[in-house]
């Protein structure tokens, strides 16, 4: 058991509809379980953010939650070898937003 953690980030433009922000993916020989995910956001409303396992929604987390409870979101989720971790946004304000996703990982050979 190995706990690591993968950082996904970047800018959602004011705006915008549902877009890819970041992506990342266990090497081959590897998986991934998901143990917690910490999403941070500087919008403080109407920004949400998406995590997809491939095209599997696996997260939908919003800036008023974030904001508002501050906490990790605890999870279980396997992700095989290869299989990407994708995270999208989608931003109806009037200003652009940062968007940042941690993922703890247990890593382990497959």
């Amino acid at each position: 058991m190995a706990l690591k953690v993968y950082v996904l980030k970047g800018t959602i433009a004011a705006g915008a509809s549902e877009t890819e922000i970041a992506k990342e993916s266990p090497v081959k020989g590897r998986k991934w379980v998901i143990k917690e995910i910490r999403a941070y956001t500087d919008a403080t409303a109407d920004v949400e953010i998406f995590l997809y396992r491939e095209l599997d929604r696996i997260a939908h987390i919003t800036a008023e939650s974030i904001q508002h409870f501050k906490l990790p979101y605890p999870m279980d989720y396997e992700v095989p070898e290869l299989q990407e971790v994708r995270l999208t946004a989608k931003n109806p304000t009037a200003s652009d937003a940062k968007v940042i996703v941690e993922l703890v990982v247990d890593e382990t050979a497959t």
